[in-house]
């Protein structure tokens, strides 16, 4: 038997930040395996990876 800390669920802010994050890694994804580099549907889809990830962390400073 493991006496092992059950860790707490995450929070709803917390949990939409995974999912915006989830959604916006499989779009670049996706961009990036189907339009060479440079083109805008590239451009504009890591533009917004960078602005998930910075929402994220300011979210996360502030709570």
């Amino acid at each position: 038997m493991s006496n092992a800390p059950t860790p707490e669920p995450l929070d709803s802010a917390r949990v939409a930040h995974l999912i915006a994050f989830a959604w916006t890694c499989a779009a670049a994804v996706r961009a990036v395996a189907l339009y060479p580099a440079g083109h805008p549907a590239v451009e504009s889809v890591l533009k917004r990876l960078v602005d998930t990830v910075a929402t994220i962390t300011a979210a996360e400073l502030l709570l």
